[in-house]
């Protein structure tokens, strides 16, 4: 923004390293003090024009104060822990494993950094989650796979890289935003110009660059589910566009000014590189920060999008996590209501159990009015074989099955809508996974 530019490049010259007279500083102090920012062009390193609005006089320039003015570079920001938050979210809502974020997989074995960072986050988060599982558990009949699948198992490979060149970029803008970006320098204290070319923003562009790929890397590719299918649409949208903007602009230098500010980097094979850099790469500094801000904005747009979709995800995993606890007692009580005379133990009730889950999870796509039938339909069926093994020398009337099944098809149904209906009036994403225990 103009403020922000305003800022920095106050903050440069108050180094007393630009040679610039007080009253250029008190003026841009000002401008700062009653809120006017310089309004500059967009495609130009030109930034400054002076305000009459609160009774400044135009200041007359003498020898390079009005190209220490000019010579400024520009700060960028990053999403990342809004895209680790959605990271963590989808390893809860998909009730994947923490196994992948464990200290050791990352700290011992392959110490890079930032996964080392991103592993720990993600482990410090999941931490107390109801839903992440802590380790894989093969009698479990949710984790049919041995390893969740690289979405999630490989978030902090995938992003400490790009947390590494976040933190890189800030460090390099941090340190352009404490420096003198000018020439010639003022040496006060030994009463010496040095000639030199501070104000090249190739740190600037570099650094912008790394910040925009990083962006791009972070929020991955869009879903191919339709259940969101205007948020998926707008997903695709902003991702096509961050592609486009995450290509680098440093590798377009134009020469300006009757070649006085060279934009090729080798003007002559035989000279060296350094020598044909100019003060245009300002610019594509200029450039890069827009294009960075820009893939920024978009990564905010998709995450949020994103974000939005997890919190759904969240409600429905809350609703389901209400109606298991509500439909297990009430399958216990039919069971033991219509076969007196069969004893079924914990384990009887916990391969039921893990078998109704099962189907559950396969019916998640119908409605809801058909989608319970079906269900105990088929659990009906397991339930036959079940009998089979344990009744010896007692017959079960299959009248008995049926009267199960239709009275377990019309508690499921009920219950299921009763907690939709109430989960929408007051819901309690908290209360509801504590119950899921």
């Amino acid at each position: 923004s103009g403020y922000g530019s305003n800022f920095v490049r106050l903050n440069s010259l108050i180094r007393a390293q630009s040679g610039t007279r007080w009253i250029v500083i008190e003026g841009l102090y000002n401008l700062l003090v009653h809120n006017i920012a310089p309004c500059g062009p967009l495609r130009q390193s030109f930034l400054l024009r002076c305000c009459q609005k609160i009774g400044m006089q135009p200041i007359e320039f003498i020898a390079k104060e009005g190209l220490s003015l000019i010579n400024v570079p520009l700060p960028a920001v990053d999403n990342g822990s809004v895209v680790l938050m959605a990271c963590f979210s989808a390893v809860e809502v998909l009730k994947g494993s923490q196994e992948p974020f464990n200290s050791y997989l990352h700290g011992a074995t392959r110490p890079h950094p930032g996964q080392v960072e991103s592993a720990a986050n993600i482990r410090r988060v999941l931490l107390p989650s109801k839903l992440a599982r802590p380790h894989h558990v093969e009698s479990d009949p949710e984790a049919t796979l041995r390893q969740d699948r690289y979405c999630l198992r490989a978030v902090p490979q995938w992003l400490g890289p790009q947390l590494e060149d976040l933190q890189f970029a800030q460090k390099t803008l941090d340190l352009e935003l404490n420096s003198t970006t000018d020439n010639p320098i003022v040496d006060v204290q030994n009463e010496y110009l040095h000639h030199g070319a501070n104000f090249m923003a190739m740190a600037v562009t570099s650094a912008t660059e790394k910040m925009r790929l990083a962006v791009h890397h972070m929020v991955g590719e869009p879903s191919v589910d339709y259940s969101l299918k205007g948020a998926d649409i707008a997903a695709a949208a902003y991702l096509s566009e961050i592609a486009y903007l995450s290509n680098p602009v440093s590798t377009h230098v134009i020469s300006a000014e009757m070649h006085n500010q060279f934009s090729l980097l080798i003007e002559n094979p035989l000279d060296h590189p350094l020598t044909c850099l100019s003060r245009s790469i300002n610019s594509l500094a200029l450039i890069s920060g827009r294009y960075t801000l820009e893939a920024v904005k978009l990564c905010s747009m998709l995450m949020s999008t994103h974000i939005f979709a997890l919190c759904q995800a969240a409600d429905l995993r809350a609703m389901e996590a209400t109606f298991r606890c509500k439909f297990f007692s009430v399958l216990r009580f039919e069971t033991a209501t219509h076969f007196p005379s069969i004893s079924c133990d914990n384990e009887f009730f916990r391969l039921l159990t893990n078998r109704l889950i099962t189907l559950l999870n396969g019916t998640t796509d119908q409605d809801s009015a058909t989608r319970f039938e079906r269900v105990m339909s088929d659990l009906a069926s397991t339930l036959i074989s079940f009998l089979d093994d344990r009744i010896i020398g007692t017959e079960v009337p299959l009248k008995a099955i049926n009267q199960w099944r239709e009275s377990l098809a019309r508690s499921a149904l009920h219950i299921f809508l009763e907690t939709r209906e109430s989960y929408a009036s007051f819901p309690s994403s908290a209360a509801a996974a504590a119950r899921s225990d």
